[in-house]
């Protein structure tokens, strides 16, 4: 889901970015709308979606909905970076003879990596995290790891062992995806930042 995401929506931010269509703000907001609703909101259409299309308890299920989830926070946390590229470079890569896919890809992406990889270990966490969708579109072949640790707890009792060891192993891609690319989390996160002389 967050792959797909950053696939479609670091073209789309790049289109927020340097273009204008019709309807290109109120798009914008929407996304925007989409990310600050709560989960709450959407899940009895989601259910109701995904049962008449066969996606409950479906892998690529869970992954569309992360789509769906991370897509507005790629959108709207991306384009600030892309805002902050100058011009001048778009334009000697346009004299050049680069197409606007081309300008991404040669000239604008090389030097947003920080930020984008920030962000995308953002909506990875936040997918990763995810409990609410999981719990109640998946019953066992698509269950999260957040999920299975639910399954510790039972009506008699709660087996506190295993929780604290599903928790550790749960967090460690996270610890380990945050500590391979710390320094563009860290380049990314700062990125933008502005001294005071």
């Amino acid at each position: 889901g967050v792959v797909l995401g950053m696939v479609i929506g670091v073209p789309a931010a790049y289109a927020f970015s340097k273009t204008t269509f019709k309807g290109d703000k109120f798009l914008y907001v929407l996304l925007l709308f989409s990310r600050v609703t709560p989960g709450v909101v959407f899940i009895i259409p989601y259910f109701f979606a995904y049962q008449k299309m066969g996606l409950i308890d479906s892998k690529i299920g869970l992954g569309l909905l992360f789509f769906a989830t991370t897509f507005g926070l790629i959108v709207w946390s991306i384009k600030p970076f892309f805002d902050d590229v100058p011009t001048s470079l778009e334009e000697a890569a346009k004299l050049d003879g680069c197409n606007i896919l081309q300008t991404l890809v040669k000239v604008v992406l090389p030097i947003t990596t920080p930020g984008i990889a920030a962000i995308g270990i953002l909506a990875f966490i936040f997918s990763w995290n995810d409990f609410f969708f999981a719990l109640i579109l998946t019953y066992r072949e698509a269950t999260t790891a957040t999920v299975g640790i639910l399954k510790f707890i039972v009506y008699e009792r709660a087996d506190y062992g295993p929780i604290a060891a599903g928790s550790l192993i749960t967090a460690l891609p996270v610890i380990v995806l945050g500590i391979a690319i710390r320094k563009y989390l860290v380049r990314g996160l700062s990125a933008g930042a502005t001294t005071a002389e």
